[in-house]
């Protein structure tokens, strides 16, 4: 019975791209997408939200989670071979640097931007020129309104990234087992100790929290992949399907409101379900249609986490003009707008930048002849 639902693979997959990996990532972007769309359209005056029924069967922030997991899954992977190599570190943390600070500079840059000429819209209370500072350098702070949130409010998740690219770069220095150990054991303390919450010190409050543990899951998922365990259809999809249902039974008991402090047991532990669920499944070979759109909703997830407040806000704009009320008309052109906002960005900014940035880093690392 155990080995008719998992398996050990006799060939590892050697192809670059985890398909259901990007699809995870496209679920946990969406996720995020729909939650701020719901959100704008039931505060927006314009809207008529007589009639609509709130979708909340699903804590759709849960979304960062799956990322958090995803995160921790794919540092494991890239960085497994390179423990204790001359510059790994250094290229390890240049290239984490160019994936995530030119995107997020930039619509750090709009958010000051829209703050300037929109004033009357957007509070600048929370805009110090300290703050703006420490928003581009990933640096939490709490800001005018008792937040952790930077001045590009989902950079939240973006500190939690970079603390844990630093910790993984450190950890590059030693040998595996030590490397290993060292970025496991630091990101529970953290995490463990978060739960109990004693920590509430500012800015040392932020970083003691579960959800560091959730990159640990994902460390341990990948770890489980290299060594080429998988699950069988039937068993992915179910696994898939109960972190759902946890999702959704966490939500019903409020723990969003009651259960914060250990929000790595009721998200993060269903996050890494879902994900194991799927990634544990991948099979090689070409994908159908359907899938490879999906795989492409998955390298435009992080144009279209750090766009979609724009998309939405601009959709807002023209929707009142057109005299648009139903709320699910109005949200459907929202994430659509979202969508293809994302898109464009990516193909046109983020993909061209991210492939120039690392071929310098390749020239750099190529002697030169004297």
């Amino acid at each position: 019975m155990l080995r008719a639902l998992c398996y050990r693979a006799r060939e590892s997959t050697s192809e670059p791209v985890i398909k259901n990996l990007q699809i995870l990532r496209f679920l946990a972007a969406a996720c995020v997408l729909f939650e701020h769309t719901q959100y704008e359209s039931t505060t927006r005056p314009f809207i008529d939200n007589s009639q609509y029924q709130l979708v909340d069967f699903f804590f759709w922030p849960g979304g960062v989670d799956i990322f958090f997991v995803i995160s921790g899954f794919i540092m494991y992977t890239i960085g497994r071979h390179q423990f204790a190599r001359p510059a790994a570190s250094t290229d390890f943390m240049l290239r984490r640097i160019i994936r995530v600070v030119p995107s997020y500079w930039v619509f750090t840059t709009l958010m000051i931007v829209a703050a300037a000429v929109f004033s009357g819209s957007v509070d600048k209370g929370s805009m110090s020129v300290l703050d703006i500072v420490r928003s581009y350098l990933f640096i939490p702070y709490v800001n005018a309104y008792g937040g952790y949130y930077p001045v590009l409010s989902l950079g939240w998740t973006l500190n939690y990234e970079m603390f844990f690219y630093v910790l993984f770069a450190i950890a590059l220095l030693f040998d595996a087992r030590r490397g290993m150990l060292f970025v496991i054991s630091s990101l529970t303390v953290l995490g463990v100790v978060g739960m109990t919450g004693l920590v509430t010190v500012p800015v040392l409050a932020f970083w003691f929290n579960s959800i560091v543990l959730e990159f640990v899951f994902g460390i341990g998922l990948a770890w489980l992949y290299q060594k080429g365990w998988r699950l069988s259809l039937f068993a992915g999809l179910g696994l898939f399907i109960a972190g759902l249902l946890l999702v959704m039974l966490g939500k019903h008991h409020h723990l969003d409101l009651t259960a914060l402090n250990c929000r790595a047991l009721w998200l993060g532990l269903p996050a890494l379900m879902m994900c194991a669920g799927l990634v544990m499944i991948e099979k090689p070979g070409t994908a159908p249609g359907i899938v490879r759109a999906l795989v492409f909703g998955g390298n435009i997830s992080f144009a279209l986490y750090l766009s979609h407040p724009f998309a939405i806000n601009v959709t807002a704009l023209l929707a009142k003009k057109a005299d648009i009320h139903q709320p699910w008309l109005f949200m459907s052109l929202a994430m659509l707008c979202a969508l293809c906002a994302a898109a464009f960005f990516y193909l046109a900014i983020e993909k061209p930048v991210t492939r120039v940035l690392n071929g310098l880093i390749r020239k750099r690392a190529v002697p030169q002849s004297t």
